[in-house]
């Protein structure tokens, strides 16, 4: 169940991912949420919500990364956030380094900052 999860996660499109909850895969998977939840977290040893952030901060990364003209607005929109401030939190405390210069440090090809 949690490796059919996390499939599922990994190949969502990114039109569909920023409505992404545990409700809505637990619908799609037509299971439980609490039972998928707690499968989640005893096979994979973390939450599932603590995964689908995980795969929103490196889908961002990856958007920040290789589209120069996608704004750090339009990627918060597109993975899920209602707010790029509140993105641009998340981000930096998840890289360590704010998503504006994370594309500015990408798009240049220079050395980026040890992530924390």
């Amino acid at each position: 169940l949690s490796d059919r999860a996390a499939q599922l996660i990994m190949a969502m499109p990114d039109k569909h991912f920023s409505d992404l909850t545990v409700g809505r895969l637990a619908n799609i998977m037509n299971v439980e949420r609490s039972k998928l939840s707690r499968q989640f977290k005893k096979q994979k040893d973390m939450t599932l919500e603590s995964f689908i952030f995980k795969e929103k901060m490196t889908r961002a990364a990856q958007l920040l990364s290789k589209d120069d003209e996608i704004t750090v607005k339009q990627v918060s929109y597109t993975v899920g956030f209602l707010t790029s401030d509140y993105f641009s939190r998340l981000f930096k405390k998840h890289f360590g380094i704010l998503p504006g210069k994370y594309k500015e440090f990408k798009n240049r090809g220079t050395f980026l900052p040890a992530t924390g």
